[in-house]
């Protein structure tokens, strides 16, 4: 169950980065002058939030080797 669960939200995550990505490459190209300023918050938490949900699963990955019930 909680492997599948990890698989799941990894590929909501693959799905959230290039949204995010998106949106902040039209802000960046079409923002003008503030563009640049309103795209970093978005792709620095894209990636953020990308990084925590992979290390999600490397943390259970190992875990679930080493802890044993």
């Amino acid at each position: 169950m909680g492997v599948d669960l990890l698989t799941k939200s990894q590929t909501l995550g693959w799905i959230s980065l290039a949204l995010s990505l998106a949106v902040a490459g039209f802000a960046w190209i079409l923002g003008g002058t503030d563009g640049m300023r309103k795209a970093k918050p978005i792709i620095i938490g894209g990636i953020v939030g990308f990084i925590l949900i992979m290390g999600a699963n490397a943390f259970a990955t190992y875990f679930k080797t080493t802890v044993t019930f």
